[in-house]
């Protein structure tokens, strides 16, 4: 047997009772009471930390936190097509929506570019990067629940048309968004 093994053996049995001394002594009534009042205490201010820190389960975005992302859009001639922007963390109230056009200067509560996208609290900022020559008109958007105008809480969906000329379009881009204030 070698040394190595030997050496590795000993501190796996050294480890071992280790354990068994610490488990015994904090199975003992006055002991691990004494323990399981500290780590109570401790816990305490860990969780205090941790809930400022951590975002606890179905809880919206927190005011002034941005989410950002990146979508596309192609189609053929004359199609009309979709695609969703979905917020993996629902926010507390529905933003005020903005595309801004590829060379558009970003409208109020929109800052950046496609490649760096940022939106103001309570705004999202849905930036075209790059569009082919075939989309007619602008990228519009609504609601997913009713159909109307801007987004939600929990996204939006972009459209846009393809043109008379043969072949495919695309348009693509990336977007911004944070959390108002509930």
């Amino acid at each position: 047997m070698n040394e190595g093994t030997k050496g590795g053996r000993r501190r796996g049995v050294a480890l071992l009772a280790v354990g068994l001394v610490l488990g015994s002594a904090l199975s003992a009534t006055p002991a691990a009471a004494d323990f399981r009042e500290r780590i109570g205490h401790i816990w305490k201010h860990v969780k205090a930390k941790a809930d400022e820190r951590y975002l606890r389960a179905n809880a919206p975005l927190r005011p002034g936190n941005t989410l950002r992302g990146a979508w596309a859009i192609s189609g053929n001639a004359n199609e009309f097509q979709i695609t969703a922007i979905s917020f993996p963390i629902s926010l507390p109230r529905p933003p005020a929506v903005h595309v801004v056009d590829e060379g558009d200067p970003p409208p109020a509560g929109c800052r950046g570019t496609p490649a760096s996208p940022r939106a103001s609290r309570g705004h999202l900022c849905v930036f075209v990067g790059e569009r082919s020559e075939n989309v007619l008109g602008d990228v519009g958007t609504y609601r997913p629940e009713d159909g109307g105008e801007g987004g939600s809480r929990r996204g939006l969906v972009l459209y846009a048309n393809g043109g008379a000329n043969p072949g495919t379009w695309e348009v693509t881009g990336t977007w911004a968004v944070t959390a108002a204030a509930p």
